[in-house]
């Protein structure tokens, strides 16, 4: 698992809060992601020596189902803002590009709404729990709409050819 998704985890259950630290990291405005991952790690280490790997790894599988099934269903989706990057500068010679068009939920919980801009034009948008994740969706559904539209396009060509 990866150290974003475990400080991500953490965060969301409030771990972060329970925290001691010296006065350096207690003044920045958030703990780095490394803090927070590593205390998650650490409740499953005392789990295990506590109890054994039959609880932790349940523990676990409990906390980060979630997460886990969110990896397994979008493992396709990880190339997409690759692949829409080959198809934009293939097509239109240019780069896509994200924006984040809109922030929800608390702090420790955010959710990002991005939209993919190719050249001057908008195309899908994608939310997600980071930004990262919404950028790939956003590209998934960029991608769909740009296959429509390069079909359409052949189509129409094919017809306009006696």
């Amino acid at each position: 698992m990866s150290q974003q998704a475990l400080s991500a985890h953490s965060r969301a259950i409030g771990l972060d809060r329970f925290l001691s630290v010296g006065r350096g990291m207690s003044e920045a405005k958030r703990l780095p992601n490394s803090v927070v991952a590593n205390v998650f790690e650490a409740i499953v280490a005392a789990i295990f020596l506590d109890r054994g790997l039959e609880p932790a790894r349940e523990f676990v599988l409990r906390s980060l189902e979630e997460t886990i099934e969110d990896a397994e269903r979008t493992k396709h989706e990880r190339n997409c803002k690759s692949q829409l990057q080959q198809l934009a500068q293939r097509e239109f010679a240019c780069t896509p590009t994200y924006r984040v068009i809109e922030e929800a939920g608390p702090d420790h919980a955010k959710s990002f709404r991005v939209v993919t801009v190719i050249g001057d034009d908008e195309y899908g948008t994608g939310w997600g729990r980071n930004k990262k994740e919404a950028e790939q969706r956003s590209a998934k559904e960029s991608l769909a709409m740009l296959h429509d539209q390069l079909e359409a396009r052949a189509a129409s060509e094919d017809q306009a050819v006696p």
